[in-house]
């Protein structure tokens, strides 16, 4: 069994086991797979933030992992810009 990080509880440590688990590791790459072979369901490169006007008025937190080999910090940050009330978040 895993030890509990950072002291959060039992929880949390369920939580660990079953996101380490083949079946869920299997699940996440087919999902992940089907968003890149269809391009995020996005119509061109940076849909995002040339249609920002239709989040903006939606609360955001953006979170950017500080190891993500796929999306670059430039587009979080991009994104922190073009957002007025947002929070901001590195992993």
């Amino acid at each position: 069994q895993l030890a509990c990080p950072l002291d959060l509880g039992c929880h949390s440590v369920k939580v660990l086991e079953r996101f380490g688990g083949d079946d869920f590791a299997l699940a996440f790459a087919r999902i992940e797979c089907h968003y890149f072979m269809n391009k995020g369901f996005f119509k061109h490169d940076g849909q995002l933030l040339t249609d920002v006007h239709k989040i903006r008025h939606i609360p955001t937190v953006i979170v950017q992992g500080r190891y993500d080999v796929v999306c670059p910090i430039y587009s979080a940050w991009d994104l922190h810009r073009a957002l007025p009330r947002r929070q901001n978040s590195r992993l």
